[in-house]
């Protein structure tokens, strides 16, 4: 987001800084957690959605340069592709990322289409449905290693052996689907709730710094949506996330 956001390397060091001296960061990242692997797949996508877009400039749709066009359009349809192979992987991780890959997905798809028509060709559109599935391959391998020794019962949601066993895990049913906690504060369904436990988490990790960025960034993208389309992806997201 920093790359796109008026490219700014003081901001991307801010950021930086307070993600990785965030104690529950570290919690995360010591231990066999999936949430670490989710946060590498979510800023994955947004940085592969920034660079998908800076091929959908004005000048991008301009016949003064053919050439020039057509390099971009290529380069558009290479992030594309890396873009639903992440998504794909992302869900083979934890699947609540859909909170995320879903508003990203519908970002790529409207400035391509507006952009460079590549999503409106059948044939590339496949292609994409391809790189999404590619990512799910990892469920393909489960019944293989579950069947190995013991491997069914250790750290798993269902007996991978079996197709309803498989797809207990994939709905995480033991667990609830969809849901992003199951400890007590998962009985509350007040949004403003949310938001409250949302900031109180932001201060903690992130010092008070944390709740103002965002404040400020949230601020900052409504005066200036239309220029910088990244900044208004991530507070999408985050307000999908929310609700």
């Amino acid at each position: 987001a920093s790359r796109g956001y008026r490219a700014s390397c003081g901001l991307a060091l801010v950021v930086a800084g307070l993600w990785a001296l965030s104690p529950l960061l570290w919690q995360y990242h010591i231990q066999a957690e999936v949430f670490s692997l989710n946060n590498v797949f979510v800023m994955l996508q947004f940085l592969l959605a920034q660079l998908h877009h800076e091929t959908c400039t004005p000048c991008a749709r301009s016949s003064a340069n053919d050439i020039d066009a057509a390099k971009r359009k290529g380069r558009a349809r290479t992030f594309a592709r890396l873009g639903a192979l992440a998504v794909g992987l992302g869900f083979s991780n934890q699947h609540a990322i859909v909170f995320y890959s879903l508003p990203i997905v519908l970002t790529v798809i409207i400035n391509d289409a507006s952009s460079h028509a590549n999503v409106t060709d059948a044939s590339f559109f496949m292609q994409l449905v391809a790189c999404g599935l590619a990512g799910l391959m990892p469920y393909a391998l489960m019944p293989w290693s579950a069947s190995r020794g013991n491997l069914a019962q250790l750290g798993s949601w269902g007996d991978q052996r079996t197709i309803s066993g498989l797809i207990k895990h994939f709905l995480r049913r033991e667990y609830g689907t969809f849901r992003l906690y199951s400890g007590s504060d998962a009985s509350y369904t007040s949004l403003f709730t949310w938001v409250q436990l949302y900031a109180w988490n932001l201060s903690e990790n992130f010092l008070v710094v944390g709740p103002l960025l965002v404040v400020a960034g949230i601020c900052s993208v409504l005066f200036t949506m239309r220029q910088e389309r990244i900044g208004g992806l991530v507070a999408g997201s985050l307000a999908f996330y929310w609700i």
